[in-house]
């Protein structure tokens, strides 16, 4: 809906889409079971409850010292950026006093926040993926809202190897014949 609202009348919405099965979406599902580990092992809501002051700052420590020791048995913890990124949080945080993680309060929230901002922003783009498995199906979206679905297909890298989809959709004008 936002798209048509957004084309003017006449304009052209021109979409390129990676392929479902591709090493993007692979590594895409990879880091949100990665985010999942992370919200299993309690990282959002301790900071969550630290936040809204019914955990103190020894507890929050004590947690944050329990997840990094947990993220390092992982299998595969030390290749994985994301992991990378919170093991850094986490291990900078498990040696500050309380008075320490109390003057980094706002920053130690925003980062964590912004994890969790990551994970939705992954999921989303998930989502799409899955509707992209019917390529009919996610161009009906925008035929929903009004737009015409011009040209589709497969995009081929060399014409042999599939890497995504195209579409090409317009907004009618009030004399364009929709359908």
């Amino acid at each position: 809906r936002q798209c048509a609202r957004l084309l003017a009348p006449g304009g052209r919405l021109a979409l390129l889409t990676h392929a479902t099965d591709s090493a993007m979406r692979a590594t895409m599902q990879q880091e949100l079971e990665q985010y999942e580990v992370l919200a299993d092992s309690g990282l959002f809501q301790h900071v969550r409850d630290w936040q809204a002051g019914t955990l103190d700052a020894d507890g929050l420590v004590r947690a944050l010292g329990e997840i990094d020791a947990a993220v390092r048995r992982r299998p595969g913890a030390a290749s994985s950026p994301l992991f990378a990124y919170v093991l850094g949080l986490t291990g900078q945080v498990g040696r500050w006093t309380a008075s320490q993680l109390q003057a980094q309060r706002a920053a130690v929230i925003d980062a964590v926040e912004q994890l969790e901002d990551g994970r939705s922003r992954l999921d989303q783009m998930l989502g799409v993926h899955r509707l992209l498995a019917s390529p009919g199906q996610f161009a009906g979206h925008f035929e929903q809202a009004g737009l015409v679905l011009d040209e589709d297909g497969p995009l081929t890298y060399r014409g042999t190897h599939a890497v995504g989809h195209r579409f090409l959709f317009s907004k009618p004008t009030d004399e364009t014949p929709r359908g």
